[in-house]
């Protein structure tokens, strides 16, 4: 996998493979130092451990319960609004990002990873009311928290309170999810659009 990511360039082919950037301009302090920490007992740069890890954490962040479909849920949301119009507000304010994470330091910089994977972040971001660039952190921050390396067990178990908070910000964001919907079609039967008002 470093050999691979070592090897990456801006030119690379096909696109989606090409190298691309997630700024940022806050981050979470135990994360960067896990980075940090993690490219020092690799001996590797900071970027190439981002390159590495970011992959693994969407795979981490597709398994968080009630994530995929909170984000299958504003997507319906969405096509409501296109079918029956009357319903961009409350889209609006289902998309709004509402997730802070906890000790966050004012640091600008970039992840570095494959097009397709920020892409994929990007997908998880769609209903969730997180930021990409804290959601590429959580996701990283995952493969961190349950890391083998045993110079990163102090770390770790800082990172593992930072994710347990996403882990309920999830879960409460699926009862918010589920708020709006029930209040599009309340909307849209007040306005006749619908006749029959389903939970």
């Amino acid at each position: 996998m470093v050999k691979v990511e070592s090897e990456r360039t801006d030119r690379t082919e096909p696109d989606e493979e090409r190298e691309v950037r997630v700024e940022y301009r806050t981050t979470q302090r135990d994360i960067n130092a896990g980075i940090e920490s993690l490219a020092g007992i690799k001996e590797r740069s900071i970027v190439l451990v981002v390159k590495c890890l970011s992959p693994a954490g969407v795979c981490q962040l597709s398994k968080v319960p009630g994530l995929t479909a909170i984000n299958k849920q504003y997507a319906d949301l969405v096509l409501l609004n296109g079918r029956h119009g009357g319903l961009t507000d409350i889209v609006n304010q289902a998309k709004i990002a509402q997730y802070v994470p906890g000790d966050l330091e004012n640091s600008r910089g970039a992840f570095r990873m494959a097009k397709k994977t920020k892409g994929a972040y990007g997908e998880l971001t769609v209903g969730t009311g997180v930021d990409l660039c804290h959601m590429v952190v959580l996701g990283i921050g995952m493969v961190l928290s349950n890391t083998k390396e045993t110079d990163l067990v102090g770390i770790s178990g800082c990172m593992k309170k930072e994710i347990d908070m996403f882990m309920r910000y999830i879960r409460d964001r699926a009862i918010l999810m589920d708020a709006y919907w029930r209040i599009a079609l309340e909307h849209l039967q007040d306005e006749g659009k619908l006749n029959d008002v389903q939970g």
